[in-house]
């Protein structure tokens, strides 16, 4: 499965349990929204999810799109968010937002990570998703 969807000036590309996120300037937190309805749906699709962020173009997000993010993240369940082209400045913001969720959840997820460029991020969610156990059957 892969789609593209147009949210503002973001471009979302979905392939099968990839979520690639390539955010143009700022982001609004009814875009943010959107983008965790697409995120939301692969999740229901396909049981799990990679969030691969593109840090390039980003600009700082605004404290009520952080806020927002952390609330989603109380009750959703990504396998890993993987931000790569990230300045200095998104580096950080990036890493004490993980800190924020991953203290705010008892199973410690999703791996957060910012990595040099997308080759690497995907090489990382191939490896990840070999560490996947095996989906579980429903018993009879």
């Amino acid at each position: 499965m892969k789609a593209e969807h147009q949210i503002g000036a973001h471009r979302i590309d979905v392939e099968e349990a990839i979520v690639i996120c390539r955010y143009q300037g700022a982001i609004s937190v009814d875009e943010i929204k959107l983008v965790h309805d697409v995120i939301d749906g692969v999740l229901k699709k396909q049981g799990h999810c990679y969030q691969l962020l593109d840090l390039h173009t980003v600009q700082t997000l605004e404290p009520p799109v952080r806020r927002w993010i952390s609330k989603w993240a109380q009750t959703h369940t990504l396998e890993a968010v993987l931000g790569f082209h990230a300045s200095s400045l998104m580096f950080v913001l990036t890493g004490l937002m993980a800190r924020a969720i991953y203290f705010m959840r008892k199973d410690k997820r999703p791996t957060v990570l910012v990595l040099k460029d997308e080759a690497e991020a995907r090489a990382m969610v191939a490896e990840l998703n070999a560490r996947r156990p095996p989906p579980t059957k429903p018993a009879d």
